[in-house]
């Protein structure tokens, strides 16, 4: 099932966080850095220089900018509060109350503008995947957090909140065809001043179509302005589909023939510039890279240094540097020529990687977030995460704009 950028955290409430700091890297380790834990309970906010958990949070977004993270509490007899927090202390920055059960599905860049909807029951599967509901008619709620009075969109479709253009002028959803029986969906633009659905163009004006793929995974782009999303479809043809948050445009960029035939062994990820994405079929051993200013595929080659591999793939990339890992491997390719560089063997499953504004590779398995530093090609400080299981990592410095998302792996 596809995964939305805005259901990136299952609502199965937090457990207690507990963190141990075993060694150190006191030359590299950020004063300041945070690193953003999607776990299956919630979110989990953590000082990389100290080790410290400074929140933990259910049904929760961070903002594009990281400067909050926006979190939706179940108060009893139906009603909800909706807390913006400060990610660094977790205190309360700002809130508001509905007399309804409500959850959080999309939150602007910036956090001042939040989409919530009723709450669904069941609306995650076992695997923490989230499907499409059989419903008719769709009702989003818009607050800012600020005092002003809630507004509500009423729709006569099927549709799930996607993300919000950079301008906030509109909100881009996945509607969902028959509404009741949903086996096909489009990229559609609510407009937020007139409070209709409108169709999403192509560069060269094209109408986006109606899609039978399966979304997979997705990645935003560092500055925001773009969410690329990894499509299968059922006649075995796979591409990234290119959403532009700030132009309002959708693009489809093809891979070749034969790539991504497993689609759970497909990981996406981009450049910390932007200039480029990487797209890996761990099945095949090849990587696509992607000119994300052209939107086309410059190359597709094989690598090695990991078995070819059904599992779960999951990578991270810098200028001059692939991160690839399945099962309990984490393979360092040289960019320039796919040759492995490193190798690392974990305990634990690996569940995401990130290289943080430290330069450090941080390696997530389930309970625990290892800080690699490649350089020197050691391990440094390693974190235990007891929050319901770790599902992804992102980490952020005050005003960066490093998107936060999670692979449907």
């Amino acid at each position: 099932m596809r995964r939305s950028l805005t259901t990136l955290v299952s609502t199965f409430g937090v457990s207690a966080v507990l963190l141990s700091v075993v060694g150190a890297l006191p030359q590299h380790a950020p004063t300041s850095e945070l690193l953003y834990l999607g776990t299956r309970d919630g979110v989990t906010v953590v000082d990389a220089g100290t080790g410290a958990a400074t929140l933990a949070a259910r049904d929760a977004l961070p903002t594009g900018d990281w400067s909050r993270v926006v979190h939706a509490r179940d108060i009893g007899d139906n009603g909800t509060i909706v807390d913006a927090l400060d990610p660094s202390t977790g205190d309360v920055v700002r809130t508001q109350r509905f007399d309804t059960r409500l959850d959080v599905r999309a939150v602007s860049r910036d956090g001042n503008l939040v989409a919530l909807m009723p709450h669904e029951p069941g609306r995650y599967g076992g695997d923490g995947l989230y499907r499409p509901a059989s419903r008719d008619e769709t009702r989003i709620i818009f607050t800012r957090l600020d005092g002003a009075p809630a507004r509500t969109i009423d729709l006569a479709a099927n549709v799930e909140p996607e993300a919000f253009s950079t301008d906030n002028s509109a909100l881009f959803v996945i509607k969902y065809s028959p509404s009741l029986h949903p086996d096909r969906y489009r990229v559609t633009r609510l407009d937020l001043g007139t409070g209709e659905l409108g169709d999403v163009y192509t560069n060269e004006k094209e109408l986006q179509g109606n899609m039978r793929g399966v979304a997979y995974t997705q990645v935003l782009s560092p500055d925001g302005t773009r969410l690329y999303t990894f499509y299968k479809k059922p006649n075995g043809e796979a591409f990234v589909h290119a959403l532009s948050l700030d132009q309002q445009v959708a693009n489809c960029v093809d891979l070749p023939e034969g790539f991504g035939a497993d689609p759970a062994a497909v990981a996406i990820t981009t450049s910390p510039n932007g200039e480029y994405v990487v797209v890996v079929d761990g099945a095949a051993r090849k990587i696509s890279e992607v000119d994300a200013a052209e939107l086309r595929v410059e190359h597709t080659r094989s690598f090695r240094g990991l078995p070819a591999t059904h599992d779960p793939v999951v990578a991270a990339t810098t200028g001059g540097h692939v991160y690839v890992s399945t099962a309990h491997s984490v393979v360092e390719l040289s960019r320039a020529t796919l040759r492995p560089v490193s190798h690392w063997s974990m305990d634990g499953r690996v569940q995401a990687l990130e290289i943080g504004a430290s330069g450090l590779l941080f390696v997530a398995e389930r309970d625990r977030i290892t800080a690699v530093d490649p350089q020197d090609r050691g391990r440094g400080w390693a974190l235990n995460v007891e929050s319901g299981g770790i599902r992804t990592v992102s980490d952020s410095l005050p005003a960066t704009g490093k998107g936060y998302v999670q692979c449907a792996c």
